[in-house]
């Protein structure tokens, strides 16, 4: 799920981006070189290879907006043994055994919620316009043995543990999540794997051990606050007595209105929130085609948009003096 502080300022936030290019040229001219010397240590040594990839994976600048390094051991799910059926590198042997472990992880955040199986099944199937997906961390490539002692190579597929309880209870869906692994490994590490898949009656392949791994940062809220004027601050003291006094939250009222600006469509939802002095606290969730909205002991919000909405682009304001939550919604056209 992608969050972010949002501001409607679309010329201040072009500025900024353009700002940030030009202070970073130095740290992209030194990714630069850390990636040529990789391809060189994957060529001449592939231990050397794991060991600066977990390096870089350590050191990697923890103040991008959207990804942080975070320490985790997976915990162990079930395994796929296939094998290495081409590849560009020549470290890579054809016929090599490759044991990928289906790991899950809280910290690995859940798929988006969907409003149907449907829905699941489409992407099960390979259906483009499936708005579902399954987060998965791919660790870094480890040398190995198999039982033989013959060469081979492990890594970890990590999901979040709703997703993989889903595997122990469908079949197809394991097959799934196995496809979802073995792509992403063939593109991570340039290799191509055979479709032959194997369950060994295993549930992890070596050493389990605390690793590196890149995560989206803790979701922020989405809601940029515009602040009231003392002298005309307005309180609406009926329905704040009464959310106080609910058990509940209540479900605001709220509006969905399109806009067409500069040849692009846009969502405007305005939420009422009468008894909301402040923002703080509330939660604002985006999925594609979903929203959520929460602000403890006063108002629940759990919608469906009418259209698949940029998520990412999505901009969202208190408005202290009208007690209003305007949020924004670029249209994706299909």
């Amino acid at each position: 799920m992608a969050h972010a502080k949002l501001d409607f300022d679309d010329n201040v936030a072009s500025s900024l981006i353009l700002k940030d290019f030009a202070q970073n040229e130095q740290e992209e001219l030194a990714e630069e070189v850390f990636f040529e010397e990789l391809s060189t240590q994957l060529a001449e040594n592939p231990k050397a290879m794991a060991a600066l990839t977990e390096q870089y994976m350590k050191s990697v600048n923890s103040d991008s907006p959207d990804l942080e390094s975070v320490q985790l051991i997976p915990e162990p799910g079930f395994v796929v043994k296939s094998r290495i059926s081409a590849s560009n590198n020549k470290q890579y042997k054809i016929g090599t055994k490759f044991f990928i472990n289906i790991c899950y992880s809280s910290k690995v955040p859940r798929p988006p919620p969907v409003s149907s199986e449907n829905e699941i099944r489409k992407a099960m199937n390979g259906d483009k316009d499936s708005i579902y997906y399954v987060p998965t961390v791919i660790s870094n490539l480890r040398e190995d043995v198999d039982k033989e002692k013959n060469p081979c190579y492990d890594c970890d597929a990590i999901i979040h543990p709703q997703p993989y309880k889903r595997t122990e209870e469908d079949s197809d869906f394991k097959l799934y999540i196995s496809e979802l692994a073995v792509e992403m490994i063939e593109e991570q590490f340039s290799l191509e794997m055979s479709r032959k898949y194997a369950y060994p009656k295993m549930n992890y392949k070596g050493d389990r051990k605390v690793r590196p791994v890149m995560l989206p940062k803790e979701k922020k809220s989405l809601i940029t606050e515009i602040p009231t004027k003392p002298n005309k601050q307005v309180i609406v003291e009926g329905d704040e007595k009464q959310a106080k006094n609910s058990k509940a939250p209540i479900q605001p009222k709220y509006t969905i209105t399109e806009e067409l600006k500069d040849n692009k469509s846009y969502l405007i939802i305005s939420i009422e929130t009468p008894s909301m002095q402040s923002a703080k606290d509330s939660a604002l969730d985006l999925e594609p085609k979903h929203l959520t909205f929460n602000s403890p002991n006063m108002y629940d919000l759990d919608i469906p948009l009418p259209s698949i909405v940029n998520i990412i682009s999505a901009k969202a304001r208190f408005i202290k003096p009208k007690k209003r939550l305007v949020i924004k919604l670029e249209k994706v056209v299909s």
